[in-house]
């Protein structure tokens, strides 16, 4: 049984060339509010609705690893001063099934989705993730930076 890694859904997009590029945002915080639901006991159906309408990129890579090696990096956080107060332990079983929605509904809206294992050498686990980033860019064209394109025209008193 492999668990999603805490914190690491990355949503991949394109840039004006031949690089993709990586941001943390939409998925990362869908994410970030189905655990707080679930934690309230609320209804994680909820969070549904985000991922529904959110923007999506080119493709999600979630990494993942067992939950006993997620609970162990976390508590390592103690041991480093700079990092003592990071410590997410109660977050890892809290983000199961908010990550399982997010990637059920990604997947339903079309959106490429891997799970890159962090378990394994960084480097294997590194060209994984590289080679899907490269696949997703080249099989859309670029659209300007940060994908960002004009929805509605300016209003003609703009000029």
């Amino acid at each position: 049984n492999s668990y999603l890694y805490e914190a690491a859904e990355h949503a991949l997009s394109r840039m004006e060339g031949d690089k993709p590029y990586v941001q943390t945002g939409f998925v990362q915080r869908g994410i970030g509010f189905g655990w707080r639901l679930n934690d309230m006991g609320a209804d994680l159906t909820e969070i549904r609705r985000y991922f529904e309408l959110m923007p999506v990129s080119l493709g999600v890579a979630v990494l993942t690893a067992d939950s006993e090696i997620l609970l162990a990096r976390n508590k390592a956080r103690e041991d480093n001063p700079a990092t003592a107060h990071e410590n997410r332990s109660y977050k890892v079983s809290l983000q199961e099934k908010p990550r399982a929605i997010a990637i059920e509904v990604l997947k339903a809206r079309g959106v490429a989705v891997t799970e890159i294992d962090t378990g394994q050498p960084i480097e294997q686990a590194r060209a994984a993730l590289v080679g899907f980033a490269a696949a997703r860019a080249a099989q859309s064209p670029p659209l300007g930076y940060s994908d960002q394109v004009e929805i509605l025209s300016p209003p003609p008193w703009w000029g």
